[in-house]
């Protein structure tokens, strides 16, 4: 039987039908079956198929199967399923997506939402954020939590949300790029070829056509491509690792079905002496070394990620890497890039493949089939120019609020927040507003809809509402620095709420219902809790996690690295008032557990990061959040590690 290219995956969960995402490399018609478990067997229920397909390659059909039910099932309970082509079933006892002594994946339907995984910034080749931790991706971290409760209810987590970055398009080791490139063409079935780098009429002095299939440009020789000065005018990308930058809808495809673990997903990577010599140059061969080391690691726990994505209804939203660095930074970023058809189709690319591997999902029934059509009709057209080329540019390229934005329907309701595509753009060295007035009254219409039923709400924000002061603070000065030297922006990663902050406040106390939110975030490569007021009184509860498996972001002071003392799992503590703000740079997974009392309002709530080392060891941070009428109480717990 024809295997699955990447998935399943479990996305949109509702109280009588769940969304179930696959990739296959051949067209397919898909059936599904559900089961629940009453006294010690599985009784298979009453279900009707609904399936949309998107052909987005020759050899990439991505498909979403709502599997709906009509029987009576309650909230919080968990129930199985199955795929199957002409009969045949693909999941039944088949443990690259079961648990051990389980015959299915499985799921909870939702209701109170009691625990919820959520995490970011996962780069496969990234380095160990200390020597002696080692490397290990805290997705697969996930899996076992999954895993350790995967028939207690009360205990499993029930929802993954994942808060940004869950690929690297910037910043990509030479040994996946040279994985990426043959697959791109084996999903698609060309070597696409991307638009020139400037319009004719952008150059003082005529200049050659210079729009290449990308397969023909070597590894670490991408930055030229994507990022360039002519005539004194800069354009492109603003990315300080560009080397091996994503360009085609291919390899950003192929990412994602590596890092989901699918069936494609397991790659061998050629060792240097494999690469043909004229692709070789001797400069980056210990650079390709480590990066290889680094994602032969990351690949060996692949197949817990695919099986945890099997088993617990995922939502995802994208920050900058999902694209490039810095995307969307500030007006001049934006112009240059768009003015580029070249690095303009790029970013189509990116925000296409985000949409088929990631956004689908979240809300199937967001996306018309005039929107898929465009996106298949250009994809499979296999042209770089004329006109459905340009209107695939102009479709994604457009923003509206509630293209990408999405709710959870649990109880309380969570609310992703699109923070890149609908922004308020400053020009020179100032920093964006992440949310423009439109997606701010969209934000408000979601969030009084939520309120309505429950005066509590969480709001997934990519970069955390309530920041890492120190961080932030050194960020500003030496942004003011950077002005008086014309420095960059983007080069100092400065795009956090502090410029929109009094816009998003205004807008979330606008609606009176609202009595208590709690952000979920990620971005920042480190974690932390805060708790705050908003105006009207709102309790404000700030959780964040990250990274999944990166480095952390090196605040130096003399030689003391801020984030991370030589042996401490805590790592250090801010003091606000007389408050302190905890923060770790250790990979971890975040566990957010919510207590709530008979009329809904939380009466607790804790992030529990889960760290588990090279070598096996489990670590564990616990913030525990107490509200009441009177306000919030916070404490830090080491429940284990080395204090």
């Amino acid at each position: 039987m024809t295997t699955f290219l990447a998935g399943p995956i479990v996305r949109r969960t509702e109280l009588k039908r769940v969304a179930i995402w696959v990739a296959t490399e051949q067209e397919m018609v898909l059936s599904g079956e559900l089961f629940q478990s009453l006294v010690g067997s599985l009784q298979a229920l009453q279900v009707t198929v609904e399936q949309r397909t998107a052909k987005m390659g020759d050899a990439l059909f991505v498909h979403i199967i709502w599997l709906n039910w009509s029987d009576d099932i309650a909230e919080g309970e968990i129930l199985y399923y199955d795929l199957l082509a002409q009969g045949s079933s693909f999941l039944k006892d088949n443990q690259d997506f079961c648990y051990a002594g389980e015959s299915y994946p499985s799921f909870i339907v939702p209701g109170d939402l009691k625990n919820v995984l959520h995490g970011s910034c996962r780069k496969p080749h990234a380095d160990a954020v200390k020597a002696e931790w080692g490397s290990r991706d805290q997705l697969a971290t996930a899996a076992g939590l999954i895993g350790e409760s995967i028939t207690d209810q009360d205990k499993r987590p029930s929802t993954l949300l994942l808060t940004g970055d869950q690929i690297y398009a910037d910043d990509v080791g030479g040994p996946m790029l040279w994985h990426l490139v043959p697959l791109a063409k084996q999903l698609t079935g060309w070597n696409e070829v991307m638009p020139r780098r400037r319009l004719p009429d952008q150059y003082i002095s005529h200049i050659p056509n210079d729009a290449k299939p990308v397969h023909e440009v070597e590894p670490y020789r991408r930055s030229p491509e994507v990022a360039w000065n002519l005539n004194g005018t800069w354009d492109g990308f603003s990315s300080g690792t560009l080397k091996n930058h994503l360009m085609t809808f291919g390899e950003y495809a192929g990412m994602y079905v590596t890092v989901f673990g699918g069936d494609k997903g397991n790659p061998v990577f050629p060792d240097w002496a494999q690469v043909p010599r004229h692709e070789r140059s001797s400069q980056y061969k210990e650079r390709y070394a480590k990066e290889l080391a680094g994602l032969k690691v990351f690949s060996k726990t692949l197949a817990d990620v695919r099986r945890l994505l099997a088993n617990i209804s995922t939502y995802m939203i994208f920050d900058d890497h999902d694209v490039t660095d810095d995307w969307n930074i500030s007006r001049d970023w934006w112009n240059r890039v768009q003015r580029s058809p070249r690095t303009r189709r790029v970013v189509s690319n990116a925000l296409a493949a985000y949409w088929a591997f990631q956004g689908w999902g979240n809300a199937p029934d967001a996306f018309s089939d005039g929107f898929i059509d465009k996106l298949e009709e250009h994809l499979n057209a296999k042209r770089h120019d004329g006109d459905v080329a340009e209107e695939f540019d102009a479709l994604l390229w457009s923003s509206s609020p509630g293209r990408w934005g999405y709710d959870v329907p649990t109880s309380p309701a969570v609310i992703a927040m699109d923070t890149r595509t609908c922004r308020v753009l400053k020009k020179h060295n100032s920093p964006p507003e992440l949310m423009n007035s439109e997606a701010l009254t969209w934000l408000a219409l979601e969030v009084e809809k939520a309120a309505l039923s429950n005066s509590t709400v969480c709001l997934i924000s990519p970069t955390p509402v309530l920041g890492f002061r120190f961080a932030e603070g050194v960020q500003g000065i030496a942004l003011s620095l950077s002005k008086l030297i014309s420095g960059s922006l983007a080069a100092l990663d400065y795009e956090s709420w502090v410029a929109g902050y009094q816009a998003l406040e205004t807008s979330l106390s606008s609606v009176p219902e609202l009595k208590q939110l709690v952000f979920l975030s990620g971005d920042v490569h480190y974690s932390f809790a805060r708790t705050a007021r908003m105006h009207g009184d709102i309790k404000v509860v700030q959780f964040t996690s990250s990274p999944l498996h990166n480095t952390n972001p090196g605040l130096e002071i003399g030689d003391q690295n801020v984030l991370v003392k030589k042996y401490h799992f805590l790592a250090s503590q801010e003091k606000i008032g007389d408050k302190h703000v905890d923060i770790t740079g250790m990979n971890n997974i975040a566990l957010v557990s919510i207590n709530r009392d008979q009329g809904g309002q939380i009466i607790s709530c804790r992030q529990q990061l889960r760290t588990r080392l090279a070598d096996g060891e489990l670590q564990t941070l616990t913030y525990e959040v107490w509200i009441s009428k009177h306000g919030l109480s916070r404490r830090l717990c080491l429940l284990s590690g080395k204090l």
